[in-house]
């Protein structure tokens, strides 16, 4: 895979990520739920050494959900548009990320801290937690709406902000990559294009 590549698949992760957190915000996910339809998401923020971008991804074949919502979103469906605000919102999230060193570093030490940790509710009350004593002292927050119901419940906060978290680290690494906001808006055609391309490769 080529670098372009890489940058459509971190792309779609983060979309993916998104996603899911508006299906745990809605209802549809979250409490006694098990991670492991998400650890594809959850498990890059523990490959922060990697040596390669491949090896920061699951087969990337797990993220072909990823490309078609991604897909839908620049495409500018209806359903779709408001993750899209949310994946810029999260972009932005990343770029205040990068120039807070402190922060940056006690995230890097936090997971690196989890990264042996079982993959089950705990590491999501952790992840919980790294979330709010490092991204929510940037000064920006993410709106999450969705069933009042599910969204007051702990185990599905956990789940949002380990997924916010997963988001960010996505958007991290495709700015990274090369990738700008303004691509996925006056480049929306070359993005959807390498987005397509890559979504029929993993089919």
């Amino acid at each position: 895979m080529t670098d372009l590549d890489y940058r459509s698949l971190a792309l779609a992760a983060l979309f993916e990520a998104l996603a899911e957190v508006r299906d745990a915000a809605e209802g549809r996910s979250g409490a006694g739920e098990s991670l492991a339809n998400v650890n594809h998401l959850l498990a890059p923020l523990f490959a922060i050494d990697a040596a390669t971008v491949a090896d920061v991804f699951a087969p990337p074949v797990r993220y072909l959900k990823g490309t078609k919502m991604a897909g839908s979103a620049l495409a500018g469906e209806r359903n779709a548009m408001r993750m899209l605000n949310t994946a810029f919102a999260v972009m932005e999230l990343a770029t205040l990320l990068k120039r807070a060193d402190r922060i940056a570093g006690q995230l890097s030490q936090r997971l690196g801290a989890l990264a042996n940790a079982p993959r089950d509710g705990a590491l999501l009350q952790a992840l919980d937690e790294v979330y709010q004593e490092t991204i929510g002292q940037l000064g920006k927050r993410i709106q999450v709406s969705g069933d009042p119901t599910a969204l007051k419940q702990p185990q599905v906060a956990a789940r949002i902000r380990a997924l916010l978290l997963a988001a960010v680290r996505f958007a991290w690494l495709w700015q990274q990559l090369g990738g700008r906001r303004w691509q996925l808006i006056v480049g929306r055609r070359k993005a959807l294009a390498a987005l397509d391309e890559l979504g029929g490769r993993l089919k």
